[in-house]
């Protein structure tokens, strides 16, 4: 009983924070018009609110829309600030994200490859864009596998097994180490 009402609470929860996305994208947009137009030379600023805009495309499932701004961002943030700035990092991430819920692989593997020593999320997101790929070798899959296992053994031990982000290694090892069972139930 419990479980019925809470799962219905949360998806009321759900459809307010979407319509709430839908109303901040118009408030944005608003925003973002009247600074360019107010303030020309603010670069730095725009690119915040695009970052906002962005966020809220991609919360409301319009990836395209949101690949298509993070991918502006992140090439004006590595000319304006620097490739290792946390601002073109933060870019490059929600690219990388946005491309995955696209199904575009090949192009997270390009995007994340140079990137993989910054941190954790990039070689998560390229695990991911290894064994998700349509195709993908044995080799792909357990390379991916070995990566997850990896992140996840450190963020057990320095974060503890209940953080999100240890949460999310689970998930991620799960749905490679089933793509690796599949390879091995239909190549075999």
């Amino acid at each position: 009983m419990f479980y019925l009402r809470r799962r219905g609470v949360c998806r009321a929860f759900a459809s307010r924070a979407a319509a709430f996305c839908e109303e901040r994208i118009a408030i944005v947009e608003t925003q973002l018009s009247i600074m360019v137009r107010l303030w020309p030379r603010s670069e730095l600023s725009a690119l915040d609110m695009k970052h906002n805009l962005a966020r809220c495309y991609l919360q409301t499932g319009r990836y395209e829309e949101a690949a298509r701004l993070f991918r502006l961002i992140y090439a004006r943030r590595k000319v304006l600030d620097g490739a290792n700035r946390d601002d073109t990092i933060r870019a490059a991430h929600q690219l990388a994200a946005s491309l995955i819920e696209l199904g575009r692989y090949d192009q997270v593997k390009s995007l994340v490859l140079p990137l993989l020593r910054q941190g954790r999320r990039f070689r998560l997101s390229y695990a991911t864009a290894l064994y998700m790929t349509a195709g993908a070798s044995r080799a792909e899959v357990l390379e991916a596998v070995a990566i997850c296992e990896e992140l996840l053994c450190r963020d057990r031990r320095v974060l503890g097994p209940s953080h999100p982000d240890t949460l999310d290694g689970f998930r991620e090892i799960d749905r490679a180490c089933m793509t690796l069972e599949d390879y091995r139930k239909f190549k075999s």
